[in-house]
């Protein structure tokens, strides 16, 4: 059976990319002679997205939309009621087996010399 995965932010680049080849299944082999099954192949993927319209214009997207291997959901991954939203949503016909959150932009929402510094003194802890 295949997995049934929610992903947060992956609008584009790496949570795209990510969900697309949950979607497909294959990955390229490093070579690029041959491709690789991933264990997901397959899935279904819920998207929470703040706006869904990202994906009008997505040949590759729509066409799971349509099948019904993609679905779409508005709302932010950083609002609690817009995930529990989403996590219903994905979690409807059987339980979600995988969270991928890429939400980017984060750092707007804290104080970012305060937020820099913490990164700095874990990265001084660790490096010891």
């Amino acid at each position: 059976m295949s997995e049934n995965v929610l992903v947060l932010g992956g609008s584009r680049n790496i949570g795209y990319h990510a969900a697309v080849r949950l979607l497909g299944g294959f990955l390229p082999s490093r070579c690029g002679l041959s491709l690789i099954r991933i264990t997901a192949a397959g899935a279904t993927v819920t998207f929470l997205l703040r706006s869904t319209s990202v994906f009008d214009n997505d040949e590759v997207v729509q066409s799971y939309v349509k099948s019904g291997k993609a679905r779409l959901v508005k709302g932010d991954g950083l609002v609690k009621d817009d995930v529990k939203r989403a996590w219903e949503e994905s979690g409807r016909d059987r339980l979600v087996d995988t969270v991928v959150f890429t939400v980017g932009n984060i750092i707007i929402h804290f104080k970012r010399k305060t937020f820099y510094t913490s990164l700095v003194k874990a990265a001084n802890r660790n490096s010891t």
